[in-house]
This record gives C-alpha cells, sequence and structure tokens, in this order.
C-alpha cells in the first residue's frame, strides 16, 4: 500500500496485465476485480509508486471482470486493453440466466462511489494522455459467454492482432430455473447443515452447457469477426487458461488451451501454409538480472504500417505465453525498420531486415536515450471544456424517478430524456444566445451572449412559471411572423400520466429584445409525454408550421404515441 496499490477486503482479482499505458518508459497495471469491486488502473509514476486512475482514465468498465490483455490491436503506438465478462451471446441462455444486479441496486452503487460497471466485455481503445474509449459494442466483441483468457495475437499472419477468447463454466449458478428450484422452500427445508449425498445430487441439477471458444480476426476497422469455426477453433467445452507459442518454429502462434476437467488441447496453426503470409521473430536477451528483458518493447515498420509489441508474458488468465515476439507480415517482404527499446530507455535500429526469420537481439549492443516524452503525449483533442471562461452556470437537476417500478418491460428510463437545447439570436445584437430546458421542477434558463464572448442568465416569469414541465426538446422559429424567434419547447418525461397540465408542449413569444410570455391558448391540447419539434413550411403557404413527434403513453409502454403536425 505504500507503492499506492490498494489492500482493501472487496478486491476479488481474476486478471492483471502489465503493459506501458501512457508511453512514458515505465510499466502500469490493470488489475481486473470480478464482483461489485472496481477494476484499477495503476500509472506507474517511476519512482516505485502508482497512481491508481480508473476513474479518469475509464468511462465504464467490465462488472464481473475475469481475464485482461493489453496490447496495440489498432496500430497507433498505444497499447488497448481487453477485459472479459459473462455476456452470453446465444439468445436461450441470455434469456434463462439472472441479471447481474438490478437498476436500483446499480444506481445505489453510483451513488456510493463505484464506478460504472456492465456485465460484458469490454475494449478500451487507448486514445493517449491516460484516456481510453471503451468500444466493446462497436467492435464486435462483448459477447462470448462466461469468459477467461482474452490473448491479443496476430493469428493469421496477416500484420494484424487477432483475439483468441476462451470461455466456459462447468456449472451455471446464475441458471433462472436452477435458482429458483434451490430456493423453494421444501428443498431448502431438506438441506441440512453437513453436505450430504442430497446436498451433490442438487448441485447436479445445476445446468452444464458447453461452450465453443472464440477466435476474432481483426478487420483493421476496429471491428472483428468471429472466425472459430473456419480457424478449427469452435470445439466446446469449458476452457479457462491459454497460451500461445509457435511450438513448431513454422512461423505461426500455436494454442494451447487449458480445459476443465477434460485434456489441454494443442491447435497447430497452418496459416503458413493457408496464406503465405510473411512473418519476424524476435528473442530479446537483456541484461541481468532482467535476462528476458521484460517490458522491452519492439517496433517494426513494414509497407507503411507500423506494429508495437511488449515484452510481457504474463497475460490473459493466469498464463503466460511464448517470450518470443511474434510478429505477421502480410505480404510484406522486408522490413523497412526494427526499433527495440530496453527497459533503461537504451535503443537499437535495425533497417532492411529480412523476413521469415528468427533474431535474437541483446542489450549489450543498444546505446543512447529514449526519448518517451515525444510518443507519450496525447493527441490534440478536438474540443475544449469553456464552460467556465464563458461564464455559463447552469447544471441539468434530473428529479429521481424509478419508471421500472410501473413498467419493468421497459428496455431503457424515458423520464431521462432532457436537457433539450436551443440556439437563436433573440435580441437582435447579432449575437447567439441559446435555452436550456430543465427537469421536472427546474426552470429552463435562457443565456444572452455579450461582445467579450461570455454569456449571462435573463430572469424569465413565464418559464418559472412552468418549471414543473419536464423540457425535452426546444426549438427558435418566428410564430407569429414579427421577424423575431419564438420559442417552442416540448414537455414530456414519463412520471406524468393522463391529461396532466405539465405534459402541455408550450409556445413562449419574443418581445424582439429577448423577453417571453407564454401564448396562451396559441397550441392544441397535447397530452402524451413529448419527443421532438421541427418547424417548416410544410404547405408553401410562406408560414413556419410545426411538427411535434410524442415520445410514449406514459404508463403504457407498448401503445403507440400520437403526432401532430
Amino acid at each position: 500500500e505504500q507503492a499506492g496499490i490498494y489492500g482493501g477486503v472487496e478486491g476479488f482479482g481474476l486478471g492483471v496485465v502489465a503493459s506501458d499505458l501512457n508511453l512514458d518508459g515505465c510499466p502500469d497495471l490493470y488489475v481486473a476485480n470480478d464482483f461489485q469491486e472496481n477494476d484499477f488502473l495503476y500509472f506507474n509514476n517511476c519512482d516505485g509508486t502508482f497512481t491508481e486512475s480508473i476513474a479518469t482514465a475509464t468511462g465504464h468498465t467490465s462488472r464481473f471482470s475475469m481475464g485482461v490483455d493489453a496490447a496495440d490491436f489498432n496500430d497507433d503506438g498505444r497499447p488497448d486493453l481487453v477485459v472479459l465478462d459473462m455476456l452470453p451471446e446465444r439468445e436461450e441462455i441470455l434469456k434463462t440466466s439472472a441479471n447481474a444486479e438490478s437498476y436500483t441496486l446499480h444506481d445505489l452503487k453510483l451513488r456510493a462511489g463505484y464506478r460504472p460497471q456492465y456485465a460484458r466485455n469490454t475494449l478500451q481503445l487507448n486514445r493517449g494522455g491516460g484516456r481510453f474509449s471503451e468500444i466493446g459494442n462497436l467492435a464486435g466483441v462483448q459477447a462470448t459467454d462466461w469468459s477467461w483468457a482474452p490473448l491479443f495475437a496476430d493469428l493469421d499472419n496477416d500484420g494484424r492482432k487477432d483475439l483468441f477468447i476462451t470461455n466456459g463454466i462447468y456449472r451455471r449458478p446464475n441458471d433462472l430455473d436452477y435458482i429458483n428450484y434451490v430456493g423453494n422452500e421444501a428443498v431448502q427445508a431438506s438441506l441440512g447443515e453437513s453436505i450430504t449425498s442430497q446436498n451433490l445430487a442438487l448441485l447436479e441439477k445445476m445446468p452444464r452447457i458447453p461452450i465453443p471458444n472464440y477466435a476474432f480476426h481483426n478487420n483493421g476497422d476496429l471491428t472483428f469477426t468471429n472466425l472459430a469455426e473456419a480457424w478449427g477453433l469452435a470445439r466446446p467445452g469449458f476452457s479457462n487458461g491459454a497460451a500461445y507459442a509457435d511450438l513448431n518454429n513454422s512461423g505461426a502462434l500455436d494454442l494451447v488451451v487449458n480445459n476443465l476437467n477434460a485434456p489441454a488441447a494443442i491447435y497447430r496453426n497452418r496459416a503458413r501454409e493457408a496464406t503465405g503470409n510473411h512473418y519476424l521473430r524476435v528473442t530479446l536477451r537483456g541484461s541481468a538480472p532482467n535476462t528476458a528483458g521484460i517490458g522491452a518493447k519492439v517496433i517494426v515498420t513494414h509497407g507503411g504500417r507500423r506494429q508495437l509489441l511488449e515484452q510481457m508474458p504474463t497475460r490473459g488468465f493466469e498464463s503466460s505465453v511464448d517470450p518470443r515476439l511474434h510478429f505477421g507480415l502480410g505480404g510484406s517482404t522486408r522490413v523497412d525498420s526494427l526499433l527495440v527499446i530496453w527497459p533503461d530507455r537504451r535503443f537499437q535500429v535495425l533497417t532492411d531486415v529480412a523476413v521469415d526469420q528468427g533474431l535474437t537481439l541483446s542489450q549489450e549492443r543498444a546505446s543512447g536515450r529514449y526519448a518517451y516524452e515525444q510518443r507519450g503525449a496525447a493527441a490534440r483533442p478536438r474540443f475544449t471544456d469553456v464552460t467556465a471562461e464563458v461564464a455559463v452556470d447552469f447544471r441539468h437537476q434530473e428529479d429521481p424517478f424509478y419508471d421500472y417500478a410501473r413498467e419493468p418491460l421497459m428496455p431503457h428510463l424515458l423520464s431521462t430524456e432532457g436537457p433539450a437545447l436551443a440556439v437563436a439570436d433573440v435580441n437582435g445584437d447579432g449575437l447567439d444566445d441559446f435555452y436550456v430546458g430543465g427537469a421536472k421542477w427546474q426552470a429552463g434558463r435562457l443565456f444572452l451572449q455579450g461582445r467579450d464572448g461570455t454569456f449571462h442568465a435573463v430572469d424569465q416569469p413565464a418559464f418559472r412559471a412552468d418549471s414543473l414541465a419536464e423540457d425535452v426538446d426546444a426549438v427558435f422559429f418566428d410564430a407569429d411572423g414579427d421577424g423575431s424567434p419564438d420559442l417552442y419547447v416540448v414537455s414530456g418525461g414519463n412520471e406524468f400520466r393522463g391529461d396532466y397540465e405539465a405534459l402541455q408542449d408550450r409556445l413562449y413569444l419574443n418581445d424582439g429584445k429577448g423577453n417571453f410570455r407564454r401564448a396562451a391558448g396559441a397550441l392544441p391540447r397535447l397530452t402524451e409525454s413529448g419527443s421532438c419539434v421541427v418547424p417548416g413550411d410544410f404547405n408553401g403557404d410562406g408560414a413556419q408550421d410545426v411538427f411535434v413527434g410524442r415520445r410514449v403513453v406514459a404508463g403504457s409502454y407498448g401503445l403507440s404515441p400520437t403526432f401532430a403536425m
């Protein structure tokens, strides 16, 4: 703990991987924790201490985190992360499995300071500067059932790192039928305090479903395709630990998979014969005591592409892979350059390297000091937060409402649709102003822009009078033809039901100076929860018409709401 590594009792660490994630020359640590504890991301301070940074580095993580691997799968020079969970791909297994946790428990944990966690695989794309974007769903690797070992490796030598995943649980304790059975009072009453044959017989009723492992081919566009069947890796079973190595020195990575209550499996890789793709194998000889060169990096450039591998054999799930670094090169017949950066920052460069061979590189031949400062800098952000600089003081205050208690079949909350936002020059000074809507019991606010680029809120009694309504959309348009933008606000949410005044949309007329009053009786009675508003001259008469969409019939999810024009 003096080094900054947590020692709490809640941690249930199932996986750990070391990788220089922020490219400062010092290996960082990712710890995958099962159950409620957050995953931990420890950035190395390069002085024997670490800083835990999961909250600032990621937006969310896996819920039941198991195995973890780190590798630069998109070849941008930054190591990425994959963490496995237990989301089934097969619909029948998904529907017969207990949920990870209720929404109320999830919300309670967030309020208690836990990070957002979701029961699926997560793929964290390294954006530089210690920040990651989670793209598991986008990449198509989010659901591989009860999974253990992820391994990034180029299995077909095309120059891109593929993703192999083992999975399987010998008995499924989260099966709903089994949970209902063992929860029966009569069954519970028959169980004694000591283990009996009856207890063991009860365990036999827990379902057993062998699942094939997954072999995701890297498509080169941040997505993957499962080719386990085509590659001969789809044998159903209960697998956990796994490792890759070129066991027969054929130039292709073979796989060793541990299977529960079954012999381990060895898969010979015939990619060289099947594709003809080239490779390069690098063996590192480090200085004592780190003779394996743990922590070293090798970067190869070929055919306009660049690949990074780190010498960290321990990865996946309680497994260690071949310490020889394997680069698939596709159709490249030469390696333009090979850079080795040793843990002490000495480096060496080779050029015009022949392919289809094994190289042995020694740290004793390295020199200089590699400048990590140039590699670790974050990409320049496209957007900069200037809220404080422009003096906008507003925070949307969503009122707590639990939709699922009333309508448990809803797929997501419909009471949190705001805030609305609309932009226009409301006072005719040539500068854009904006309106931001409020939630229930929070009035929307109008911000006028000054010549110095800052904004100030203008009190609008008409907005305060309608604070009970929840603003879900808004738009400025000239409703009365006086040349000044008026404001239409859509009322929505899912709390109110029936003919409730708080669901009535509102039209506010502008006096041309940025002062608004509600136009009583200007709109028809619209008391279904709204969603959107779009103005336009639909009939070509020169006057602005309005399309108003409705979101839901509150309290009756599944019924189709109406719309109005």
